[in-house]
């Protein structure tokens, strides 16, 4: 019997050790819960906008990816004219192919702005690089441009922006991409009673896009699954003020089309949907 109560007793001991324990843990939490921020906060406006633009820019560069399938003609030379907006004016205008890789080079230099266009794209067919894209299960495309603008003393804007993306399974009817999105955004906004300046520096990851094949071929870069997400870091400055740094995180996924998105910052999260493409069977 002694030893029944002794047993009751250290269980009611450690019953109240574990609830202080509890109480103690409470107390300390450090994981304060998020809270849901304002669909018209003005930074995050201007941050979603960042977003909307790197996604729509990485959706467009997978077709752009794809077109280099049927680019490459069958002496296994390329046609600028298929890889940008090639001016008349062009100061440069080339295409090689070099190691393994077709590589575009497009550039204007003029008074009021420069541009340039680089695109590489390596075929990998039968377990190697090949210069044809007839037999390719798999390609690698490299995507860079950049933008900036001669008078920076009134409203612009300048960017450059990098994409890096595998897009495997070519031979089968669904395609999957993954790589990575980067891009630097300066902005200068000129009112008759302010002058705004913005800077966005932004990282995405492309994991796991599915793309489906169409009755016309790979003719698509809408989505039916897969994740874009990343980082994107802010400045912003008003006149002669202080210029404010933030950090945000995203995570957009995408459904037959449509973005689900969740925009982070410290703890306040915003989310939002919003349909990005239409999907073609």
């Amino acid at each position: 019997m002694r030893s029944h109560k002794i047993t009751i007793a250290l269980g009611l001991l450690a019953l109240t050790i574990f609830a202080i324990s509890m109480v103690g843990c409470g107390g300390s939490d450090n994981n304060p819960t998020s809270t849901a921020g304002s669909l018209t906060d003005p930074a995050f406006m201007a941050v979603q906008d960042q977003l909307d633009n790197i996604v729509d820019s990485t959706l467009t560069d997978i077709v752009n990816g794809f077109q280099n399938l049927t680019n490459v003609s069958g002496d296994g030379n390329v046609n600028p004219v298929f890889y940008g907006p090639v001016q008349p004016d062009s100061d440069v205008v080339s295409a090689t192919y070099a190691d393994g890789w077709h590589v575009v080079l497009v550039s204007r230099v003029r008074a009021t702005f420069n541009t340039m266009l680089r695109d590489s794209v390596q075929f990998y067919a039968n377990n190697g690089v090949s210069q044809l894209p007839a037999s390719a299960d798999s390609l690698y495309y490299r995507h860079q441009w950049r933008f900036t603008f001669g008078d920076t003393s009134v409203t612009h804007l300048g960017m450059s922006s990098a994409a890096n993306l595998t897009i495997g399974g070519l031979q089968g009817n669904v395609a999957t991409i993954d790589g990575s999105h980067e891009a630097d955004i300066n902005t200068k906004q000129v009112t008759a009673d302010s002058t705004v300046w913005r800077t966005f520096s932004i990282s995405a990851d492309v994991t796991n896009l599915q793309v489906s094949k169409t009755f016309v071929g790979w003719a698509q870069g809408c989505p039916s699954s897969g994740t874009i997400s990343g980082t994107i870091d802010m400045s912003y400055q008003k006149d002669d003020g202080t210029p404010a740094a933030t950090s945000w995180t995203f995570t957009a996924t995408f459904s037959d089309g449509t973005m689900s998105a969740t925009v982070a910052k410290g703890t306040t999260t915003w989310h939002y949907t919003t349909d990005v493409c239409t999907t073609v069977n």
